[in-house]
């Protein structure tokens, strides 16, 4: 399987809910360690890469790795209460506690950044500790929940496909994770069938 992050869904939230996949050989999980949840930080645009180059440099492996399987058990968590809040059951304050907790990690400073030939004001995570790393992922889930429609919020109608996305097309109706890949495979298999060649 490709290693570079899959990011088809639209939000930050969903594409971490799209580290683990299902194929044909089973699960896939794409944050095997602390390495690769720097690289999918940066890729995804949680992290910027002169902050995940000084992480790699600054902590141990192990300790990344530590974080890493702390972000799959999030994940794991997140995905359930996701699932509840999309079909429309309450969320008790304390299924967020754990969300809650890693906001609290965080330590931010405001910079002035040159972006596109422009001087933006952005909020740059202070990292003192590997543990800090999981803050940008809870805040996108945090947004997630609290700027989202849940009935945007889906899961692909593909055959076998896990993944998730913010469906953020003008009439509602996106289907599938990516028109490329269950999209077309949903195309070509209609075809088949309305031609009487079924498999």
């Amino acid at each position: 399987m490709d290693p570079r992050p899959l990011l088809v869904g639209s939000h930050p939230a969903a594409d971490f809910l799209n580290t683990t996949v299902s194929t044909a050989d089973g699960p896939v999980e794409r944050l095997v360690d602390g390495r690769a949840l720097l690289d999918w930080l940066v890729a995804v645009g949680l992290l910027e890469a002169p902050a995940a180059a000084a992480a790699r440099a600054r902590w141990p492996a192990a300790d990344l790795d530590r974080v890493a399987a702390e972000a799959r058990r999030l994940r794991e968590r997140a995905r359930r209460v996701l699932e509840d809040w999309r079909a429309g059951r309450a969320l008790r304050p304390g299924r967020l506690l754990p969300l809650n907790a890693l906001l609290e990690r965080g330590s931010a400073h405001r910079a002035l950044a040159l972006r596109g030939g422009r001087w933006t004001l952005v909020e740059r995570a202070r990292l003192d500790a590997p543990a800090q790393l999981l803050v940008p992922v809870a805040q996108a889930l945090a947004a997630l929940l609290a700027d989202e429609e849940p009935e945007r919020v889906r899961s692909c109608a593909g055959a076998g496909c896990t993944l998730w996305f913010v469906d953020r097309t003008r009439s509602g109706r996106r289907r599938f994770c990516s028109a490329e890949l269950c999209g077309n495979r949903a195309r070509v298999a209609a075809y088949r069938q309305r031609h009487g060649r079924g498999g």
